[in-house]
């Protein structure tokens, strides 16, 4: 039997959330693989999960985008989560919440590596060079009319170098700029410096 397990990198996050004192990403559940960290997030927030709840995979066998789009990922290359906001709104409101995730995401990315100089696709992709980076899928758990819980999804390609045919003129990653930055290990190191200004910050969803 094959014993998947999580990188060192990951397992040091939950320490790295406790010590900023936020109150997005705890309790953090980490995940060899899994279908999608959003069906995780949706399922748990169903059964009672408090907010700032997040799950990090290392792989997704379904993860997706904006329109049901596949999000492609080779396991351990890519920062992979989804946080959970308890939060009650009308549906309306989730457009804001989507795009203030996105922004989030864009100054993680340039508090990490400010030389790549990301910029926003609205309404919440993550470009440079004008090739995707990033993207964040924000998805409701309802009822009846009502929006009781937002799950906000997030993709950063840390590590692909190699992409599908089909994407791999509009998709990139922070590798090529992880040669410069941090020598000889390539982009190692980098999803410690992600997710230590990313996750949990207190003015993700400013109305939360």
């Amino acid at each position: 039997m094959l014993i998947r397990r999580i990188a060192s990198d990951l397992e040091r996050a939950p320490a790295l959330v406790a010590e900023r004192g936020s109150a997005l990403g705890l309790p953090m559940h980490l995940l060899a693989s899994t279908t999608s960290t959003n069906d995780e997030a949706k399922h748990a927030a169903k059964d009672g999960a408090p907010g700032g709840s997040t799950w990090v995979a290392e792989q997704q066998t379904a993860g997706r985008g904006r329109q049901g789009r596949a999000w492609v990922s080779p396991r351990g290359e890519n920062l992979l989560f989804s946080v959970l906001v308890r939060v009650t709104c009308p549906p309306s409101r989730l457009p804001p919440i989507a795009l203030a995730a996105g922004l989030a995401v864009r100054d993680a990315l340039v508090l990490a590596a400010p030389e790549a100089a990301p910029k926003i696709k609205w309404p919440n992709d993550v470009l440079i060079d004008e090739k995707k980076v990033a993207g964040v899928l924000v998805e409701a758990v309802t009822a009846g009319s009502r929006v009781q819980a937002v799950v906000i999804g997030v993709g950063i390609n840390v590590h692909t170098r190699d992409f599908p045919a089909d994407i791999a003129d509009r998709a990139t990653s922070l590798a090529p700029l992880a040669m410069g930055i941090v020598g000889l290990d390539g982009a190692e190191g980098f999803k410690p410096r992600l997710t230590d200004p990313f996750i949990g910050p207190s003015d993700l969803v400013p109305f939360y």
